[in-house]
């Protein structure tokens, strides 16, 4: 028994000492985000697609403007596991919504005849 266990009520005042804060590897999540854009670019349909889907498919834009917003706040807090969440869950909803894109009806354009 030492001196300090014998003060009454001292063990409620005990502080827990935290588990030791993991260091974020900032190189590892750079380079995640780095394969996600190379991946990601590589698909990517042509210049119009954002903007048709943003004007035919809102709910797959905002997902990926959430989508997007997730890996940042992951990045921000330094939360490793939570990045490499996002960014997988990022990539295959650009993939999805590049395949919505591309399977969008063909646009026909009728021309009048000249008379």
């Amino acid at each position: 028994m030492t001196l300090l266990s014998a003060i009454p009520g001292l063990s409620a005042h005990q502080v827990d000492i935290p588990e030791p804060v993991v260091s974020f590897d900032f190189i590892k999540a750079d380079r995640l985000l780095a394969e996600l854009n190379e991946s990601v670019g590589s698909a990517y349909p042509d210049a119009g697609c954002v903007s048709w889907l943003v004007a035919n498919q809102s709910p797959a834009f905002t997902a990926l403007c959430a989508g997007e917003n997730a890996v940042d706040l992951a990045y921000l807090a330094g939360d490793m596991p939570a990045l490499e969440k996002a960014v997988d869950l990022l990539r295959r909803m650009y993939l999805k919504a590049f395949g919505l894109y591309a399977a969008r009806p063909p646009v026909i354009e009728v021309q009048e005849a000249f008379l």
